[in-house]
């Protein structure tokens, strides 16, 4: 129960995610890819189920067939053609986010500690997100891995032995920006987002915006700015 509710449970480095977006640029057949990045990882993870495991994560994020991931992945392809390689960051934060919810609220946890404090524990994630998924099986274990794979992202740094911070990863791109407001939108249950609020996001804690949403929302064929009857405005999705 609780593996199927985390989902990424395994420490995913940024070159492993980079290899298996790779892979989905230039293969339409899953098992073909899958099969073929098991077998780059087998000198780079030990054990069988290690392999499969990690496999599994990375295909859920670049292989899965998922119609509603379909738009963000080929986009994100499309882009990748042109954009800087160390944005291939953004894309693969981007998919965990839409892909696995335990992603997200572990982002989410981090980014709403790093607002309070320069820097934050382990235990401390851990502590919130027991308040939402308990602390038994996988869970615990898993959130280290989210931890160690943002480490390795360079979304969040080690400050000394048990202390973690976050990092800024800055992008002057706007279409990689415009693939992540999107995303954000749609990741949410409502499908919209106060425009005001959007530069406050906590799981956005390593991205800036740097003042343009607005801008970039506009740019959008995807998402609207729309006021409510209080004149609140809305960046939504476009249906």
């Amino acid at each position: 129960m609780f593996t199927y509710l985390v989902g990424f449970d395994r420490f995913i480095a940024l070159d492993w995610a980079n290899y298996a977006l790779e892979l989905s640029l230039h293969s339409e057949n899953k098992d073909s890819s899958v099969s073929q990045l098991k077998s780059w990882l087998s000198s780079r993870v030990s054990g069988n189920d290690a392999i499969r495991k990690t496999s599994n994560v990375l295909g859920r994020l670049w292989f899965d067939a998922n119609e509603e991931k379909g738009y963000f992945r080929t986009e994100a392809h499309h882009i990748n053609q042109v954009a800087k390689k160390s944005d291939n960051v953004i894309f693969h934060w981007g998919m965990a986010i839409l892909t696995f919810p335990f992603f997200h609220e572990a982002c989410f946890q981090v980014g709403r500690l790093h607002s309070l404090q320069t820097s934050f524990t382990r235990q401390e994630i851990h502590v919130r997100m027991a308040e939402k998924y308990s602390n038994q099986g996988t869970v615990p274990r898993s959130i280290d891995r989210i931890l160690q794979s943002l480490v390795d992202w360079k979304l969040l740094e080690k400050v000394s032995a048990r202390n973690l911070s976050s990092q800024h990863h800055k992008t002057a791109d706007d279409r990689v920006k415009r693939w992540l407001l999107e995303l954000m939108v749609y990741s949410t249950q409502q499908k919209r987002i106060p425009l005001n609020s959007f530069y406050k996001l906590p799981e956005l804690f390593a991205f800036e915006f740097n003042g343009d949403v607005a801008h970039i929302a506009n740019s959008s064929k995807k998402v609207k700015i729309e006021r409510d009857g209080g004149n609140m405005e809305y960046i939504s999705w476009r249906y």
